[in-house]
């Protein structure tokens, strides 16, 4: 079991790492800070860490309460 665990990670990490390696690759470093400065760019990074961050608020206020009243109620099927 530890074996296939191990497979299934490392395939799952080599899913992700690779298009991001294969991008970083064929990006010209030359022009990486004009994206950057560029306003629309900006609000879209803005936007997204708004709304990750409350997302990760809003599951935190409700799975924390949730988890512990399932780890304490008794379950049918369970």
């Amino acid at each position: 079991m530890k074996r296939f665990m191990t497979t299934v990670a490392g395939l799952t990490v080599a899913l992700l790492a690779l298009p991001l390696l294969g991008l970083l690759q064929r990006m010209p470093w030359s022009s990486l800070g004009n994206p950057l400065t560029n306003p629309a760019t900006l609000d879209a990074l803005r936007v997204s860490l708004i709304v990750s961050l409350l997302a990760t608020v809003m599951v935190f206020l409700l799975g924390t309460p949730l988890a512990w009243a399932l780890a304490r109620v008794s379950v049918p099927g369970r």
